[in-house]
Parts: structure tokens; C-alpha cells; sequence
């Protein structure tokens, strides 16, 4: 029986909560009265006595509510329990806001008791879990403190806001539990009202909230005004406001949000941080006037990383902290990947070298392109009292060592180093994705590195990164010898590339001689083309316990098959290493052998040697394990099948299995299917297998028969058909794992991705799927079974056409014929991405449409439908799609790329295209589409054929849109044209920041820019021109509607690649002057 059946049991019970209330009421009004707080009129005891007088019904009613949800935390269906009572005072109060607070405290008091003896009573009667929402009430009334992290949550949605509120209220007005100290916007959903309310009950004090992270709802639209109305409050109270952290990160906060939210900061912050967003010269213009204000004179750390925020917002911020009256006691920056270039990175030299941020311990400007220049204006910062507390240095991705020009220019690079080696207190350097190699004449700061390891002046340095560096042996080697002399024995993480012999025997002594002991992260990565043949040794002293800390081990390099020995020596090495228990520590490995060529495969012996030896009890911490290797056929797998199957890898979360093998008659494979089904691995909740599509795939779906992945196991598989060696090979490899997905033998499939399709231009050359296999994975993951039900989890379809065998035009809409038919769906798909659609595959677009329209994919949010080729859907085809978008299963999508074109140029082509195009426009002005975000259209059109498509355009339905593609549609001094610019307006499309036109002429932006003048553009941030064909013409008009304030939010105008030397440099320095190129 339900606990909620109306018999005795459950009568009693009311019965006795009603008299507990009851006595609540008489003592509440009695300690008010004695307290004399509250003046108990006789319309505040009617309302209170209404309450008491809730019937059987409603009570009822009310634990129902609570029962209903106590099996799921934070359940989109949560009922929320106190919304009744909430609402009730709202509805019958007439008083001020200050009454109002007084008569919600006197009638809630005994309420809250209610719900908490209701809860009581509920475990009574049911064993099911809790309900957070009695849970944070009971905390209250127990004088107990509510989670920060569970008020956030509550406060968040629609079901739990009332109960959150309600506890931020009783914490403000009544000193219930412990002050909120931190609240957690980043999940947010309601109205602008709701936040305005949440936030008027957050007290801003000192001792109250001093951590608040803001979210994407909270910082768009009304609720930005909210936002920044807090803050104002935070700024003027008295006393002063106690916030400290302000996180606005991932909030898609725009340049004019920023700049309008953070002229309203709080003097007590301490930690502001704003990466990324779109913030650009307005935002840092904010901050500039914060620092000279001193509004900003206690901030210890500030990262606006990835940001557009170009040189010249780069440049803004460095007068800001030029601008500070006083010292600041900044200790971290970060402004990585901000466009800065060399120009930034010198304006913020400025003040660094003045002595404003002399407390300055972490600097991060990686990926700004600074060069050589911007080196050097960095390297004369450095100093005493500037810069001389640096402890982090990232420099990576800036290609340091060349000038603007292309030349190699290392003297910079040097003297940043050399100034910075004067002082021990640096303790992570990231050099890594910068070409260091330059040429035999060059002097490379590498020796640098190396001398001040060894002369002790980096003694503290506890993170070293030289990847993907390309540095020389000479160079590495004198490295190498730097840390076997014992200089750095604090060093943490260490990452190099190009370790040959001579630097390897030389970091093995290093090892030897435990000079090395504290290391937790190596990784050695091979540079492309490069064998680091010196590894071998290397791995052979981990192998004797000369890193008893290491925690994370990568090892990357790529071999051939003559000479193989380094890939033996690794692979021995940490054999031996396993079986005599020396990586205990090791939570993290990562072994990749790269093939020189297809015809390179990884040892056999070694691998096996490796295999076994992973189970003998010698990897007790490890956490996750990735593997990647090309063997001939699967004797490797077999060999880690059985180290898994031993048990000794009992915290074994995550597998990354990258593995190609061959066929054969070896069942490696299907034992290692096996081990993963029985339970072998119980710790297991990540299981990434990429693999090729033929007989050993076959057999690791046997394997995996034989028992069953539990449901908690993500899974994703990578599979690829380029080595299959026949289509019926390929295609039983595919049906075996339908047949594993239709007997739900891997419930928690996340993500099925066919790729790498056989390229060969001879079509008899082809093993592809056929149309059976496709077809028979459709229904399998549609099938309802036995076991629960359809593919409930799989949450992406990645399909390279290329896959499916070249003579059957049923591959790919197999798959989708078999998925519409069968009685489940894909509940939380959100992704189908198929980017390379042969014209054999076009009609696939009509059972992917019927498989919208049945609502399969009920959250589908991600859409690729496209070519790199001219292909055509047809009338029927496109009507379907049209069909398909116009239903309510389509409001789900976010991002949709389509690409469909006639090919032959006469009236019948010209006809049919144009009628595709007026079906595709009924879908976009229907209205189903209103939350698209991305569009992206790839069809070369006819102009007639793009006035039909502009009339979806421009519809208004489209309003969500920020990013539109048009790489093919023809632009020029046409009708299209003309339909195109009444399309893009701001009035119709309001949130448009990116467009991309592939073929635009001078003419057609011309056009463009005249109808520009006279309707209100878009609010565009980036108009891309890469692959367009224009010339001075057209990008002089351009500057003049910039120079106009027409385009108030364009920063980023990439130019046409095919014809950029046309563009003079006159025009260039025109749209520089508007900050339109960087």
C-alpha cells in the first residue's frame, strides 16, 4: 500500500501533526507576545488560524508533495512543499514589505515545525530518502546551518526557489544557523523577478556572503540589472560589504554587460574572475577606472583569460594599474589567450616595470602571439621590486623566438630569462608550444635554462615545461645535466620532447642518483618525425623506484619497426617496475606508440610482458589507464585482458583503450570483452574503446556478451572501418554490437562515432558497412527490451559516410530507417553529426526527418547535416526536413548545419532549388526554431533560390540566432543580395554576433553596407571575410560604416586569404584605426 492511502494509520498521524501544531502556535505567539517583537493583531491571527485549519485534503496534498520527490535530489519534477504557504501570504498580505517580513515570520514559524513533524511522520511510514527541501527546512529549525551548496540548488529552479528563499530569509531576518557565506548563481533559470527577490534577502554585511559566482542566465538580459543592483548594495552599505570572491566566468557576458555590471565592485574584493566571456575595451575601460578609483585597492587576483580583449584592451587594463594611486597588492594575473599580441604584452610592461604589482606571484599570458617584441618589452619589467616575487611564468603558445616578420630572434627570449633567473623564487615555467629549434646559427635560450638549474638559482622551480619546444639534443642535454647535478630537487612536473640518447642516459643519472624523488608529473611527448630513442634508459629507473611520488606517467613517441628497441626497453622497463611494485603512487598512465608508417606495429612480446604485468598488484592507485598501439593481430590485448582480469587494479576508474589490431584467429579480443562484462573491473565507471570495425571488433562484442557492463560504465566507441577486410567482415562486426546494444549488455552508451572511412579512389577497394548492418544498429538502439528499455543514455552519433560500403545507398539512412521504427527512442541524444554526406546518402534525410517528427530525439540540440561536396536533397527531401523542423520535437535545437544545392545550372535546376529553399524558410519562420543559436547553410545557391531562403531569414523567427555561416551563398549586386540585407537586421535578428560570407564580392558589400545605413545592422562582434573575394573596394566602405558608430560591436574581421595581397595598405591601416583588425 502507498503511504499515502487514506486508512487509519495515516488519519492518526494528520491527526497528530495537527495537534503539534497546535501547541507550536500557542508557544510562538506566546514568546512573541512576552518578547514583544511583534503586536499580534486580530487579522494577523486570522491568518494564522486559517492555517491551522488546513483540512485532511490538504495535508495530504502536502506529503504527497514531499513523498513524491524524496527518491531524487534535485529532480526536474520536484513538487516544492512550501510554494502553498508561500504563495498564501503573498495572496492575503496587504501590508508594506516590512509588515509583510513580520506576518511571513509569525505565520512560517509554526509552519516550519508542521513540515518537519510531517517529515517525521512520513519516515514512518516509508523508507524512501529525504526530501532536500524538508531536509534544509529541518536544518533551520534545528538551529543548524543548511549546505551553502544545497541552498544554491534550491534557489536555482523552479521547484526548490521558495524553500531556498524561504532559508536565505529566516538566515537574514531571524540569525537562523550559521551567516551564508556563499551563494552559487552558475545554474540559475528563473526570472528576473525571482533573482531580484533571492538577492534582496542575501545579507551583504560583514561576516555574510563573501563568495558569489554569477552564471549565464544571471548575466544576460533583466537579470543583469539584478545582478548589478546587488552589487550596488554591496558597494554603499554600511558597514561595508564582506564580499570577497566575485566569480563571473563561462557567463557569456558581453563587452556592454561588462562594462555596465563592473563599475558597481565592491572595495572588499579580493578575487575577480571574468574568463571566458566577450569582454573587450568597454569592460576593461571598468576596470581601468576600479584600480584609479581605488575601488579595486585589496584585489589579489584577477584573470580575464580568454577574452577578445585585443592589444588595445590589454593596453586599457595597463593603465588602470598605472592609474592606482597606491601600490597594489596584486599576486596573481592571468591574460592568456586575450589576443594581446606584441603590443599588449608591451603596454602591460608599463606598469609592471613601475613597481604597481611588486607582490605579483603568478603571470599567465600564454597564447597571445606576443613574439619576439613583446618578449622584450616583458623582459625589461623584471627587476628588483618588479617581477622578483614571480613564481609562475606561462609563456606558452607565443611563438617567443620570432620577430613579426618571420625571423628567428632568440636575444629577447634570453634576457627575459637571464633577468628572471636573478631571483630563486620562480617555481612553474611553460615554455611548451613555441619553436625553440630556430636555426644552427641561432642561440637558444635552452642552455639558459639549463645554467641556472645548475648554478642553484632556480632551486625552487617545481614545474618545467619544454613540450612540442622542438629544442636540439645539445640543448636538452644541457638541461638534462643541469638536473642530475641536484640544483632542482624540488621539481614537481616535469615535460620534455626529443629525448635521444645522450639527454636520456644523462636524465637517468639524474634518477639514479634520487636527485629527482619529488617528481608527481613526467611526460615525454615525441615531436613529429622524431624517435626519442633515449627513453628506453629513462623508464628503466623508474623501473627501480627513482620516483617513489609519481602520480601521473605519459609516455608518447613513435616508433618503426627497424629499429624498435626503445619501444621494448619502455614497455620492459615498466614492466619490470610492475612486478616488483615501484609505481604504487601511480594514479595516472598514458602510453602512446605512434606508427612511423601503417606497416610499424608495437612489439608483441614487450606489449605482453606489459600486459600481464599491470595486474600483479603493482598499480593499487591507479585511476585511469590509456593505451595506444598498432599490432598485427591481438595477442597485446589479450595479455592486458589478463592483467585486468586479475583484480590488481582495484581503483580503476577511467580505460582509454586507442587499440588497432588485426584479425586473425586470436580471441585477445573477446577476452578482453570478456573481463570488462563479468565484473572484473568493479571500480570501472569510463570505458573508451576506439578500435577498427572487423573481426577482432567482432570478438570483443562476443566478449562482452558473456555478461554485462553495468549501466554506471559510460561508454563510448570509436570505430573505424579503413583496415576492415571485406564489407561482410565490417558489416558482422557491426551487427555483433547491435545485438549487445539490443540486449542492453552496455546500458551506459554514451557516444557511438564511425570515422576514418576507407579513401581510396578505387570503389572495388571499398569494405564498408552495408545497408543490413546500419539498419540492424538503428532498431537496436531504439529496441525496447526486457532489460529496462531503448538506449536511454547514448548522447552522440558521429558518422562518416565514408564508412558505409560505396554500392549501397541504404548505409546511412539504414540507420535512421532503423531507428524510426523501432518502439523506443534516444532520450538524451544531443548530437548527430555527419559532416562528409555522399550524394549515394541524400536519402537519409528522410527517415532522419520521420525520426524528428516521432520525436526520437527529444533533446536533440546539435544537428549536422552537410557535405564538402555539392549534393542536393531533393524537393521530396527538403519537404521532409521542413516537416520535421516545424514540429515541437525540433525546439530543442541549438545548432543546425545543412548543405543542399542543385547542380546543373537551367530552369528545371533553378525551380527545383528554389522550391527547397521556400520549404526549408516555412521551417525557419515557422517558429519551432525560436531557440537556434547556430545556423550554418553551405549550399551554392541560385539568387532566386536565396531570396527563398531569406524570407526564413528574415521572418523574426529566428531571434535567438548569434552565429550564421554562409561560406557559399553567391553575394553580390542581386535580388538575393537585397533579400539578404533586409534579413540581417538587428530588428529581425537581434542577437546576431558572427557572420560568415564565403562568397561576398566588393559589389554585394557594398550593397550589404548600404542597406546597412539605413536599417540598424545587427550587433555583430565578428564578420568573417576569410574566404570571401573582396578587395579595397568593398573594405573602404566597410571602414566608413564602422568610422559611422553603425557597427559599435565589431572586433574581429578576419580578410580573404586567396587575394590578401590586393588589400593596400592604406585600407589595412583604415580598419586598424577602428579596431577592426588586430
Amino acid at each position: 500500500m502507498h503511504p499515502l492511502s487514506l486508512d487509519s494509520s495515516n488519519l492518526r498521524v494528520f491527526q497528530r501533526c495537527r495537534k503539534w501544531a497546535v501547541s507550536c502556535r500557542t508557544t510562538t505567539i506566546a514568546e512573541l507576545k512576552d518578547e514583544g517583537d511583534v503586536e499580534v493583531t486580530r487579522s494577523r491571527l486570522l491568518n494564522y488560524d486559517l492555517l491551522m485549519r488546513w483540512d485532511f485534503p490538504f495535508l495530504a496534498s502536502l506529503q504527497h508533495s514531499l513523498s513524491a520527490v524524496s527518491s531524487s535530489r534535485f529532480s526536474s519534477s520536484l513538487v516544492e512543499p512550501v510554494s502553498p504557504l508561500f504563495f498564501f501570504f503573498l495572496a492575503r498580505t496587504r501590508f508594506n514589505r516590512e509588515e509583510f517580513c513580520k506576518d511571513f515570520v509569525l505565520g512560517t514559524r509554526c509552519v516550519l515545525h508542521l513540515l518537519c513533524r510531517l517529515r517525521i511522520a512520513m519516515e514512518t511510514v516509508s523508507d524512501e530518502p529525504v526530501d532536500v527541501c524538508a531536509s534544509a527546512l529541518s536544518a533551520i529549525v534545528s538551529h543548524g546551518s543548511p549546505p551553502a551548496e544545497l541552498i544554491s540548488a534550491l534557489a536555482s529552479h523552479k521547484d526548490g526557489f521558495a524553500t531556498g528563499w524561504l532559508v536565505v530569509h529566516f538566515i537574514k531576518h531571524m540569525e537562523a544557523g550559521e551567516p551564508l557565506r556563499s551563494l552559487d548563481l552558475s545554474e540559475f533559470s528563473l526570472d528576473a523577478g525571482k533573482l531580484r527577490l533571492l538577492l534582496s534577502s542575501v545579507p551583504v554585511g560583514p561576516d555574510f556572503l563573501e563568495t558569489l559566482k554569477g552564471g549565464l542566465h544571471v548575466c544576460t538580459g533583466p537579470c543583469l540589472l539584478a545582478l548589478k543592483r546587488f552589487l550596488q548594495r554591496a558597494t554603499s552599505s554600511s558597514p561595508p560589504s564582506s564580499l570577497k570572491n566575485l566569480n563571473l566566468s563561462k557567463c557569456d557576458l558581453s563587452d556592454s554587460a561588462g562594462g555596465t555590471l563592473l563599475h558597481s565592485l565592491p572595495p572588499s574584493l579580493e578575487y575577480l574572475e571574468l574568463n571566458e566571456n566577450r569582454l573587450r575595451s568597454l569592460t576593461m575601460e571598468a576596470l581601468r577606472s576600479a584600480f584609479s578609483e581605488g575601488t579595486l585597492s585589496k584585489l589579489l587576483g584577477l584573470d580575464v583569460s580568454n577574452n577578445p580583449l585585443g592589444p588595445s584592451g590589454v593596453a586599457t587594463l595597463a593603465r588602470g594599474l598605472s592609474a592606482s594611486e597606491r601600490v597594489l597588492p596584486l599576486q596573481s594575473l592571468k591574460l592568456s589567450n586575450t589576443a594581446a599580441k606584441a603590443e599588449g604584452v608591451k603596454a602591460l610592461s608599463a606598469p609592471l616595470k613601475e613597481g604597481k604589482a611588486p607582490s605579483l606571484q603568478v603571470l599567465d599570458l600564454g597564447g597571445n602571439d606576443m613574439r619576439a617584441e613583446g618578449v622584450g618589452g616583458l623582459a625589461g619589467a623584471v627587476g628588483p621590486g618588479t617581477l622578483s616575487s614571480l613564481r609562475v611564468l606561462i609563456l606558452k603558445e607565443n611563438r617567443l623566438a620570432k620577430k613579426s616578420g618571420g625571423e628567428w630572434e632568440f636575444s629577447d627570449l634570453i634576457a627575459l630569462l637571464s633577468n628572471l633567473i636573478q631571483f630563486s623564487a620562480l617555481q612553474e615555467l611553460d615554455v611548451s608550444e613555441n619553436n625553440l629549434l630556430g636555426t644552427s646559427d641561432d642561440e637558444s635560450p635552452a642552455p639558459m635554462i639549463g645554467q641556472a638549474l645548475e648554478g642553484g638559482r632556480l632551486w625552487a622551480l617545481r614545474t618545467l615545461n619544454l613540450l612540442n619546444t622542438g629544442i636540439c639534443q645539445e640543448d636538452l642535454t644541457a638541461v638534462c645535466t643541469a638536473l642530475a647535478g641536484g640544483t632542482a630537487a624540488s621539481l614537481q612536473v616535469l615535460k620534455l620532447c626529443r629525448v635521444d640518447v645522450p639527454p636520456g642516459q644523462i636524465l637517468a643519472s639524474a634518477f639514479d642518483s634520487n636527485h629527482l624523488s619529488q617528481l608527481r608529473d613526467l611526460t615525454f611527448e615525441d615531436d613529429a618525425g622524431w624517435l626519442s630513442e633515449g627513453l628506453g634508459v629513462v623508464t628503466r629507473c623508474l623501473a627501480n623506484g627513482k620516483a617513489p611520488s609519481l602520480i601521473r606517467l605519459k609516455i608518447g613517441v613513435i616508433h618503426s619497426t627497424d629499429p624498435n628497441t626503445h619501444v621494448d626497453e619502455i614497455l620492459g622497463g615498466l614492466a619490470e617496475g610492475l612486478r616488483e611494485k615501484k609505481f604504487s603512487s601511480l594514479e595516472d598512465l598514458d602510453l602512446e606508440f605512434w606508427p612511423d608508417s601503417e606497416h610499424d606495429f608495437a612489439p608483441t612480446e614487450p606489449l605482453c610482458e606489459f600486459g600481464r604485468a599491470l595486474g600483479e598488484g603493482g598499480l593499487s592507485s591507479l585511476r585511469r589507464l590509456s593505451l595506444f598501439w598498432f599490432e598485427q593481430l591481438s595477442a597485446g590485448v589479450g595479455a592486458l585482458a589478463e592483467g585486468l582480469g586479475s583484480g590488481g587494479l582495484v581503483s580503476l576508474e577511467e580505460l582509454c583503450l586507442q587499440v588497432s589490431c588485426g584479425g586473425g584467429e586470436e580471441n585477445g579480443c573477446r577476452e578482453l570483452g570478456e573481463v570488462l562484462s563479468t565484473g572484473k573491473v568493479p571500480s570501472l565507471q569510463k570505458l573508451l574503446l576506439e578500435c577498427n570495425v572487423n573481426s577482432s571488433l567482432q570478438r570483443f562484442a562476443e566478449g562482452l556478451g558473456l555478461g554485462c557492463l553495468s549501466p554506471e560504465v559510460g561508454v563510448n566507441l570509436i570505430l573505424h572501418t579503413a583496415y576492415a577486410d571485406s564489407t561482410y567482415e565490417a558489416s558482422a562486426a557491426v551487427k555483433a554490437v547491435a545485438a549487445l546494444i539490443r540486449d542492453g549488455k552496455v546500458a551506459g552508451l554514451r557516444k557511438i562515432a564511425f570515422e576514418d572511412g576507407d579513401q581510396s579512389s578505387d570503389p572495388s577497394d571499398q569494405s564498408g558497412i552495408v545497408g543490413g548492418a546500419a539498419q540492424d544498429l538503428g532498431e537496436a538502439l531504439a529496441h525496447v527490451g526486457d532489460w529496462g528499455g531503448s538506449q536511454k543514455g547514448i548522447e552522440e552519433l558521429k558518422i562518416d559516410c565514408q564508412v558505409f560500403n560505396s554500392d549501397c545507398p541504404m548505409g546511412l539512412s539504414g540507420l535512421f530507417s532503423g531507428i524510426a521504427s523501432g518502439r523506443g527512442s534516444l532520450p538524451s541524444l544531443h548530437t548527430i553529426s555527419i559532416p562528409n554526406l555522399l550524394p549515394i546518402n541524400v536519402s537519409a534525410v528522410r527517415p532522419l526527418a520521420e525520426c524528428i517528427t516521432k520525436g526520437k530525439f527529444p533533446r536533440l540540440r546539435n544537428m549536422q547535416f552537410s557535405s564538402s561536396e555539392a549534393i542536393s536533397f531533393g524537393q521530396e527531401g527538403m519537404r521532409a526536413l521542413s516537416v520535421a523542423l516545424c514540429s515541437p520535437h525540433a525546439k530543442s535545437l541549438r545548432s543546425l548545419t545543412l548543405r543542399s544545392e542543385e547542380r546543373s545550372d537551367n530552369v528545371e535546376a533553378r525551380t527545383a532549388e528554389a522550391a527547397q529553399m521556400a520549404a526549408l524558410s516555412t521551417a525557419f519562420s515557422f517558429g519551432q526554431l525560436i531557440g537556434l543559436k547556430e545556423l550554418s547553410f553551405r549550399g551554392e545557391l541560385f539568387p532566386e533560390s536565396v531570396s527563398a531562403l531569406c524570407v526564413g531569414l528574415g521572418s523574426g523567427k529566428l531571434r535567438s540566432l548569434r552565429s550564421l555561416e554562409l561560406p557559399r551563398v553567391p553575394v553580390g549586386d542581386d535580388e538575393g543580395t537585397s533579400a539578404l540585407c533586409q534579413a540581417l537586421s538587428a530588428e529581425k535578428m537581434p542577437e546576431l554576433r558572427s557572420l560568415k560570407l564565403g562568397s561576398v564580392n566588393d559589389a554585394g558589400l557594398k550593397k550589404m553596407i548600404t542597406e546597412w545605413g539605413q536599417i540598424t545592422p545587427p550587433p555583430l562582434e565578428k564578420l568573417d571575410l576569410s574566404d570571401a573575394s573582396v578587395g579595397d573596394e568593398g573594405l573602404a566602405a566597410l571602414a566608413s560604416l564602422a568610422g559611422a558608430g553603425r557597427l559599435p560591436f565589431l572586433w574581429e574581421l578576419p580578410l580573404p586569404k586567396r587575394n590578401g595581397d590586393a588589400i593596400s595598405s592604406n585600407t589595412r591601416a583604415m580598419l586598424q584605426a577602428f579596431s577592426l583588425l588586430a
